[in-house]
Formats: structure tokens, C-alpha cells, sequence
């Protein structure tokens, strides 16, 4: 039992009507989504004060952030969105927790199977300017979200479920980052890591960029009777938009050409590298220099499309 009630059991069907058809809710644990049509994400936002970020359309009901996809987004990249959009605060680091599968088992919709992603997002709230169907948001400590925490009938099982997810949401306080974490981006991808490798590869070739190694560190380790989690460091760059920076800033050489790690994280493909932005601040570019290193942002973007 949670804070929420009974957990819901992976693959376990909880009934929860909507607008008089009979709908069953499943979780399913990461990192593959489940069969039906994607259908979004929502997360459990907790800020640098520890609270979790809710929202409501009335001021009455207060549910999590998220919302539908956009063609061609990633489960992260709604999320990001979303986010942005209801919340008005931005993701610095993410964690998929899992999936919710919706499937209409008798009514208007019968048959139709939605599949949404369930995250923990940690975010910075940014200046409260509602500009969609939003229009209230509030913090609350999380060790309260169950008391405030709105949930659709019937459906507290799976909310309890996401809850206990990998991370229980009544304990959801930060770890402590380091400067140089806090300067990672870090992506899920839908592909295991050697696909992902590949699939990298292959973008940097279709647009011209230079690859300039594949360090697969895993297979390194294991040379020297050592065993490390699935790890490849990609080096690639364009010496064209490179090179001015490192006139400019001759120690930037130290993080030049751009590195892409891909990782395990205990099932979940990750694609790590260091933000633009933390590169540009840390050798002092300007704005031009540092459009020079954004690529990374697009081609990772790229890179974790379904």
C-alpha cells in the first residue's frame, strides 16, 4: 500500500470508466512501450525546493502536467513540451518510470488501445504566463501529493503504481548534483545501444559530418578483464565550425571534436553529452561561437525519434 492505496501489478487491468465506456488501465515498467497508439506523457515534477508541480483547469482539481504528441515527437520530447506549455517550467533531467495502457474494453471507443509514458522530471519553474488551457498552477511537498493529487475514477492503483516507480514520490528529494552533471544533457532513446550507436553513425554520415572514432568502452573494459554496462563514446565533429572556436578559445580543445556517450542504465538507453550552452559559459563564447556547437542539440533530437 502507498499513500495512494493498493499498487497496481505490472500488466495488471484496473477498471476505470470515462464518459459511460468501460476503459481498463495497465502498467507496464520501462524501458519498451507497450502495443497501441502512443498517446503522450505526464510526470511527477518536483522542483529545486523539493515540491511537486501541479495544475488544474479549474482551480478545484489538481492533476500532473502533460498531454498529447506531436507528430514525430519522442515520449521526451512531449514531455519536454508539455511540460513547457501547461507548467510553464523546464526539464533538466528526466526519468521514464513507465507506461500506461489504456484499452476500451466496451463503449464508443471499443477496441481503441492508448499507450502514455509516465515520468519523474526534475524542472526549473519558469515566470507563471499561462498561454493555454491551463490558467492555475501550484506547488505542493511531496510527501502531501496524495492529498492534493487529483486521480480519475478508479485509477489510483496505477497513479499508486507510478508512484513506487523506480522512485516513490513521498521521497522524491534530489541528489545532490555535481557542476559538471548539472552541465549533461541526457536522452532516452527507444533503441538498445548498439542500434543507437549505429543509427548515430549513420545520421553524422547522411549530413556530411565528420566521425573521428566509436569507442566502445565496454568491449575496452573487457580486454582488461573488467566488466562495465554497455558503454560507446562517439567523436565527431565539423572542423569548419570548430576550428573558429578554438581560436577564440584555445582550452576548448579539450572538449572539441563533440562527444556523444551511449549507455545502459539498467535496461534504458541513454545518449548523454554536455550542454551547448554549459560548453559555451565554460570557455566564454559569444553568441555566434556558440551556435557553432548546437548541432549536438538536432542530431540527438534526431537520433531518439521512434
Amino acid at each position: 500500500m502507498t499513500a495512494f492505496g493498493r499498487v497496481a501489478l505490472d500488466g495488471e487491468e484496473v477498471p476505470a470508466p470515462s464518459n459511460g465506456d468501460d476503459w481498463r488501465l495497465a502498467w507496464h515498467p520501462p524501458p519498451a512501450a507497450p502495443p497501441g497508439e502512443p498517446h503522450g506523457a505526464n510526470a511527477f515534477c518536483v522542483t529545486a525546493d523539493d515540491d511537486v508541480v501541479l495544475i488544474s483547469s479549474d482551480g478545484a482539481r489538481w492533476g500532473w502536467p502533460g498531454g498529447r504528441p506531436e507528430p514525430g515527437e519522442s515520449w521526451q520530447q512531449t514531455l519536454e513540451r508539455e511540460i513547457l506549455e501547461e507548467a510553464c517550467a523546464r526539464v533538466t533531467a528526466a526519468r521514464l518510470l513507465g507506461f500506461v495502457r489504456g484499452r476500451c474494453a466496451d463503449g464508443r471507443e471499443k477496441g481503441l488501445v492508448l499507450v502514455r509514458s509516465i515520468w519523474r522530471a526534475d524542472v526549473t519553474l519558469l515566470p507563471w504566463r499561462p498561454e493555454h488551457e491551463i490558467p492555475f498552477r501550484r506547488t505542493v511537498p511531496a510527501s502531501e501529493l496524495a492529498r492534493y493529487l487529483w486521480t480519475e475514477p478508479g485509477a489510483k492503483p496505477i497513479y499508486a503504481r507510478a508512484a513506487r516507480g523506480g522512485a516513490r514520490v513521498t521521497q522524491l528529494r534530489r541528489p545532490t548534483m555535481t557542476q559538471d552533471e548539472a552541465d549533461v544533457v541526457t536522452k532516452l532513446s527507444p533503441h538498445p545501444v548498439a542500434d543507437t550507436v549505429s543509427k548515430l553513425t549513420g545520421i553524422l554520415s547522411a549530413k556530411g559530418i565528420r566521425l573521428f572514432a566509436v569507442i566502445d568502452q565496454s568491449a575496452e573494459a573487457r580486454q582488461a578483464g573488467l566488466s562495465l554496462r554497455d558503454t560507446t563514446l562517439v567523436i565527431f565533429g565539423n572542423p569548419a565550425a570548430g576550428t573558429p572556436v578554438m581560436v577564440a578559445a584555445p582550452l576548448a580543445a579539450l572538449d572539441l571534436p563533440l562527444k556523444v556517450v551511449v549507455w545502459d542504465d539498467d535496461g534504458q538507453t541513454k545518449v548523454s553529452y554536455y550542454s551547448p550552452d554549459a560548453l559555451a559559459a565554460r570557455h566564454h563564447l559569444g553568441a555566434g561561437l556558440a551556435g557553432n556547437l548546437a548541432a549536438v542539440n538536432v542530431l540527438t533530437d534526431a537520433l531518439i525519434a521512434p
